[in-house]
């Protein structure tokens, strides 16, 4: 499968950025690919099947999978930090860790929407159940229920005499900078959402902790597009200015610690760098971030770890726990990024988080859903895969280093020999070099000007990366 010309003044573009951000030598660090897909916990067997099996079949690692606090917990168990109290429901989590385990996925839980006897006082009409005010040592004690629960050690109520696949993995709500997630976000005036995450965040840290040591508490998880304005159903902030605000920080260039009273307690940030339909680069405004603000996230939270205004000591890795552009088709729409250019922007934002030693990146979803204003996926809802599927289990991108010289960088899909060919103006010349499946594969080819650079393991092929002058 080829891949038609990205335009010259995208890649342009993007080989200059990389070159201000130049690709490290080892090649054995590595970056940990998955999916965030609603369908992993689907109660339709066949459904959650198929598109873990898709993921699966494209090379994905780590499966995102949403915990709805409301749908497990209704009404408020007799005692809600055990797991086996009467009111809790488990079915939908059980059956997605089940099957990622088969799979060889590693899981993380992504905790959200507060039922309603988890909530503050006086939810107005106009807000979404689930999101006002969530009573952070409610949400402590239901940490460590399911810490219990996905222990290692519980027993598999649909699988006698085997336990349920552990997970150490949890993500304390989605994009909490938005008020679609978490209300209000302000309130007389003050940043209520910030504050009262950091709650939240700080109150569930130590009660997973307490019961799993080696639990992965990730804060963060931040819609990449926001404004200041207050009031309203759409009320949103942008994630620069919620991170600082919850980072203790202030500055966008030069950054600097402030005391800010309680600090946040963590042990990954995550965040969404979602392009939305521009190329993986290109500049926010504001205090938006997408993939391009990646070292202004990073540089605030190592000026916070520096200062101590992170409670947890030592460094914290940033993740991207949801990535995606919509395709056309099935969208349409000028803007709208089409197949190829789907897939390209795939492959390009994953060599760049590479450079910039980020060690997880998720894409949303693992296929498209009709009905769905996502049509996110690297497959169609008909199970048939995009381009963009490939460039997600086999990417492959070319990195100018000089007039005559350019790197190459991909990530293989199986264990071998890589055969990488390289055509130009010159001619056709082939490299050979070992790689692991899974693992990040790096070289240098000649090439003067522009030429297709492609790269073949076995049976898999990449697409051809067209590669600028």
């Amino acid at each position: 499968m080829l891949r038609t010309t990205v335009l010259a003044t995208l890649l342009g573009a993007f080989a200059v950025a990389l070159l201000m951000h130049p690709a490290g030598a080892d090649a054995k660090r590595g970056i940990t690919l998955g999916f965030a897909e609603p369908r992993f916990s689907s109660e339709n067997v066949k459904t959650r099947d198929k598109w873990f099996d898709r993921a699966e079949e494209s090379g994905g690692k780590i499966a995102r999978v949403g915990i709805g606090w409301r749908g497990i917990a209704p009404n408020e168990p007799a005692d809600p930090s055990d797991p086996d109290s009467a009111g809790y429901f488990w079915a939908g989590p059980d059956s997605a860790v089940r099957e990622a385990d088969k799979r060889g996925m590693d899981v993380i839980f992504t905790i959200g929407v507060a039922p309603n006897w988890a909530e503050g006082a006086n939810r107005p009409a106009s807000v979404l159940g689930g999101t006002w005010k969530p009573d952070p040592n409610k949400l402590a004690t239901f940490g460590k229920a399911l810490a219990k629960r996905y222990n290692g050690n519980t027993p598999d109520p649909l699988n006698p005499g085997q336990k349920l696949p552990k997970v150490n993995k949890y993500e304390v709500w989605n994009e909490s900078n938005l008020s679609a997630f978490l209300t209000p976000q302000t309130e007389n005036g003050q940043n209520f959402a910030v504050e009262h995450y950091r709650k939240m965040v700080n109150a569930f840290y130590p009660a997973v902790h307490a019961i799993q040591s080696d639990a992965q508490v990730i804060a963060g998880s931040l819609s990449p597009i926001g404004s200041d304005t207050s009031g309203g159903a759409g009320e949103r902030q942008g994630p620069l200015k919620f991170l600082r605000e919850l980072l203790c920080v202030k500055g966008k260039k030069k950054v600097k610690p402030f005391n800010c009273g309680e600090k946040i307690s963590f042990d990954v940030l995550s965040h969404h760098p979602i392009n939305v339909d521009r190329p993986p680069l290109a500049k926010a405004k504001g205090d938006d971030a997408g993939i391009a603000e990646t070292p202004l996230i990073k540089n605030m939270l190592k000026v916070s770890e520096k200062a101590g205004t992170v409670a947890t000591p030592g460094k914290h890795p940033l993740w991207m726990t949801e990535i995606w552009w919509n395709s056309n088709p099935p969208k349409k729409g000028n803007k709208i990024p089409t197949l190829d250019e789907q897939a390209a922007y795939i492959e390009e934002s994953f060599y760049y988080l590479w450079t910039q030693k980020i060690p997880v990146a998720m894409l949303y979803q693992v296929g498209d859903e009709k009905g769905s204003v996502f049509q996110t996926g690297v497959y169609f809802d008909s199970g048939k895969p995009k381009p963009s599927q490939t460039a997600f289990s086999f990417p492959l991108v070319g990195d100018r280093k000089s007039k005559t010289k350019v790197g190459v960088w991909g990530i293989a899909p199986a264990s071998g020999k890589v055969q990488i060919q390289v055509k130009g103006k010159g001619g056709s010349t082939t490299k050979k070099l070992k790689a692991k499946k899974g693992g990040v594969f790096q070289t240098t080819v000649k090439l003067k000007g522009k030429g297709k650079i492609s790269a073949k393991l076995g049976k898999d092929k990449s697409l051809t990366w067209d590669q600028s002058a």
